[in-house]
């Protein structure tokens, strides 16, 4: 690749690094007066099927649009230049950071401490708040992903992760499109993101280990964790932080993302409270006590203190003046303040007389004068006991209550994400989801309630669960509370229809009714949609209330189809068709999410409903 030049511009240095999907390159660029540097990522699909290639090509398009906008709002994520393909190959260029990633500089320099840690931390958390408030979820931070920048030392954040999984695009066989490989890095990874759902919370999952790495040097496969709990040890390898460190890091990789902080927002706010409370505990700085120097010089110690002199060497006569460098040495003497007046009356004395032995002078001691005892204080007198104060009266916990237009309920948050999304997708604009445990007058049970809408009152609900409850019968009106005396005054979808299911007038049959076949395939076919909602609401009455097959009803019961990828049919016949019932042959194969592929024949039967005027699935018996 040294020998030519890509796209006809960027000359490659050297290899900066390989991954699953490419490879990174230094590269300059040419059509440059500066012949400036720049990063080029070389991107390669997993695939090479053609219809799979042009999509690629067109989501590669925006995802670097994406980038180019995040690059151009951030001086912490590098500027795109360019982007282009060449054959089956894609190609961004990118501003070239120089400097050390935060794993090499871990490596080399040892664990950060936890004031480097903390304005790391705050750095990283204003470019994470960023990039989800442009919707985007990085998807891969770890040490090896931030660079810290030559220049000023700054964290830079880079290869963000929706373009490589643009490049893991393949086509099922029922011709949906899917990705062979989640993004992210073993470790630093969340168990919400390993399936394939990652949310804002995932970015600072993988902060909070990152952050954990510099200050232990230690990756998480390298640490142990709690048998109970899962929580992983990584306290025991670092000591000397502070309780709220440990706390902010722990609860950034809680593995719910509920437990988590709300956002990088929170999570920074955080770590700036701690900062300024950690300063305000700091004791006060109070300087040392002044000690003055001594009042007076005495003779013996002026002596002690002369600067012999080269001048001063020569005898002289007592009537022959001092000569030029004598008083030249006299006048710095005065002008230095080397001593003080005796210094000077010695030395005029020395220069006016032979040389002789000086006797010893007396050494004049002077006595401190005795302090004056202070006259002793007047005793103060006894302070009056202050009354004792009121107790506050404890402050009332706020009550919360409203109706809701119960929709389904999940154990695992992702999945109730994506159950709200496709309610807002088909226009409940209003619909949204809560945590059953903080509503007190509720079951209590460990899942995320999903709801089409709220109301005041439980008419107005009822109004709603009308129309609602004919697209899903088992949906109800319920009062969700903080106050644990109040009841939930259920109401079913049933009630509020009035039984009109079982009070519906016979109909006379139709030629023009669907065929129980197009309603077998369109069955399986919202289930490869993952419209799991929509397919259990296409099963008869009677099999959504069998126990037997789903004991906790729409939970089980779209619990096991998340373990399916799709369905595919391979044949299908009608047997029979009368007036209220149809039997249906078909030989299905579930390619299951794990990888195997299970074949079945099924002889479904069908029960038509005449009001929504369809089929029903009623069961199925394995032939």
């Amino acid at each position: 690749m040294n020998s030519t030049l890509l796209n006809h511009r960027y000359r490659i240095v050297r290899s900066l690094g390989r991954g699953g999907f490419g490879e990174t390159f230094l590269a300059q660029d040419t059509h440059m007066p500066s012949g400036r540097y720049c990063a080029i990522k070389q991107l390669k699909p997993t695939g090479n099927d053609p219809q799979v290639l042009q999509l690629i090509r067109e989501r590669f398009a925006r995802e670097a649009a994406i980038v180019e906008s995040l690059g151009d709002g951030s001086d912490r994520i590098p500027t795109l230049y360019a982007y282009f393909s060449e054959g089956e190959q894609f190609y961004l260029v990118q501003e070239w950071i120089e400097g050390q990633t935060l794993a090499n500089k871990v490596a080399l320099e040892g664990p950060f401490d936890e004031r480097r840690l903390r304005s790391l931390l705050g750095s990283l958390l204003s470019i994470l708040e960023y990039v989800h408030s442009q919707g985007i979820v990085h998807r891969d931070v770890k040490p090896d992903n931030i660079i810290l920048r030559k220049s000023d030392g700054e964290p830079v954040l880079i290869d963000f992760g929706a373009v490589r999984e643009t490049m893991a695009t393949t086509l099922s066989s029922t011709g949906h499109l899917t990705h062979s490989i989640v993004i992210g890095t073993p470790g630093f990874m969340s168990g919400e993101q390993a399936a394939g759902r990652p949310v804002y919370g995932s970015d600072l999952y993988s902060l909070g280990l990152t952050a954990i790495y510099a200050l232990t040097g230690l990756t998480p496969q390298q640490m142990a964790s709690d048998p109970q709990t899962g929580s992983l040890l990584w306290q025991q390898h670092v000591t000397g932080l502070s309780p709220q460190l440990v706390h902010l890091l722990d609860k950034a990789i809680e593995s719910h993302p509920r437990d988590r902080f709300s956002g990088a927002r929170e999570m920074r706010s955080v770590l700036e409270n701690q900062a300024l409370e950690h300063q305000k505990s700091k004791p006060s700085f109070t300087p040392p006590p002044f000690t003055p120097p001594p009042a007076y010089v005495t003779p013996a110690t002026a002596a002690t203190m002369a600067v012999p002199n080269p001048d001063l060497d020569v005898p002289m006569r007592s009537n022959q003046t001092p000569s030029g460098g004598t008083q030249k040495t006299i006048a710095r003497a005065i002008a230095g303040g080397l001593v003080g007046v005796g210094t000077l009356v010695g030395i005029g004395f020395a220069l006016n007389q032979p040389e002789a032995v000086l006797p010893e002078p007396p050494v004049v001691v002077v006595p401190e004068p005795e302090p004056e005892p202070e006259p002793e204080p007047e005793p103060l007198p006894e302070p009056e006991p202050l009354p004792e104060p009121e107790p506050l009266p404890e402050p009332e916990p706020e009550l919360i209550s409203f109706y809701f237009l119960a929709d389904s309920a999940f154990q695992e948050s992702n999945r109730a994400r994506k159950q709200l999304d496709r309610l807002k997708d088909k226009g409940y604009q209003d619909a949204g989801m809560f945590w059953i445990p903080d509503y007190a007058n509720l079951s209590g049970k460990r899942y995320t309630q999903v709801y089409a809408a709220v109301f005041n009152d439980l008419p107005t609900c009822a109004i709603a669960l009308k129309s609602y409850g004919r697209e899903n019968i088992d949906s109800y009106c319920a009062l969700a509370s903080t106050d644990a005396n109040l009841s939930p005054n259920q109401l079913n979808a049933r009630e509020a229809l009035g039984n009109l299911e079982e009070e519906a007038p016979d109909a006379d049959v139709s030629d023009d009714r669907p065929s129980p076949e197009q309603a077998v395939r369109d069955y399986y076919q919202t289930l490869n949609d993952d419209e799991y909602r929509t397919a259990w609401g296409m099963l008869s009455k009677s099999l959504r209330r069998n126990r037997d097959l789903h004991p906790n009803g729409y939970s089980d019961y779209s619990d096991w189809w998340e373990s399916v990828d799709f369905v595919e049919i391979e044949e299908i016949a009608t047997l029979e068709v009368e007036e209220e019932t149809a039997r249906v042959q078909a030989q299905l194969a579930y390619h299951m999410k794990e990888g195997n592929i299970s074949p079945l024949s099924l002889q479904i039967k069908l029960a038509w409903d005449d009001r929504n005027e369809r089929w029903m699935y009623e069961s199925a018996r394995v032939d």
